[in-house]
């Protein structure tokens, strides 16, 4: 049986569907925002929809969003996609804010929650080398010393992480057990020092990034939930 939405969901897609026609409705208008389909992501059409409310219809109100739920962000996701809105942003940031929302310290959720409201990209590195769809293979460390984390190893195909403010990192951070323990989650800032993002150029743009972490240190407090239960976190999604 078909969904039937209310008046105010239908004039919620509406809007989004006509800011799409009228600010990327023609193959030029598109080509100009992506410089000729090279980056997948234009900040100042984000950020017009951030003015709007848009991007923080499924964030808590505390938080400075609307707190509408998953049915509006569907709404926002298929009315966007139909209208080829190059936000491509949008995706990695709204997966990492559910990990914030879900197990974030309360200055966490401030931070990357209304940054997501005000139009800030958020990005989550998985991926290794020799550690792509089997998560559990990663060797990317982080190690306790001196009142935080070391980290050590390198990432790949991080979408949108020379866009972001943070990488919400997955890294190894314990040996026992089978190969999904011994993992956790970290926000790092994108300036960190001991970070480098390189991009990776492909057939459909400029979105994805090698990470690479030398001596890279985190504090105490860019633990994301608890150590060592990062699987589970994934898993809780």
């Amino acid at each position: 049986m078909p969904r039937v939405l209310s008046d105010e969901r239908r004039d919620f897609a509406q809007a989004i569907s006509e800011f799409c026609r009228r600010e990327c409705g023609s193959k030029q208008q598109r080509d100009e925002l992506t410089d000729g389909g090279t980056h997948l992501h234009n900040q100042e059409l984000y950020a017009k929809m951030a003015d709007l409310g848009w991007l923080g219809v499924h964030i808590p109100e505390e938080h400075g969003g609307a707190g509408l739920g998953m049915t509006d962000l569907c709404l926002f996701l298929e009315e966007t996609a139909y209208g080829r809105a190059p936000i491509g942003g949008f995706a990695t940031t709204i997966i990492s804010a559910a990990a914030y929302a879900k197990f974030g310290t309360p200055e966490q959720k401030r931070t990357i929650l209304e940054g997501v409201v005000r139009g800030r990209v958020e990005a989550i590195s998985m991926s290794e080398p020799g550690a792509g769809s089997d998560v559990g293979a990663l060797t990317c460390k982080a190690e306790r010393r001196d009142g935080g984390w070391v980290v050590n190893g390198q990432k790949t195909w991080c979408s949108n992480a020379h866009l972001a403010d943070h990488v919400l990192l997955i890294a190894r951070t314990g040996s026992g057990g089978t190969k999904h323990e011994g993992l956790t989650q970290f926000v790092v800032p994108t300036g960190t020092p001991g970070l480098q993002i390189q991009g990776i150029d492909t057939m459909g743009g400029r979105e994805v990034n090698d990470l690479y972490f030398t001596d890279c240190f985190l504090p105490d407090d860019a633990v994301v939930g608890t150590v060592d239960q990062g699987w589970k976190q994934l898993m809780a999604g």
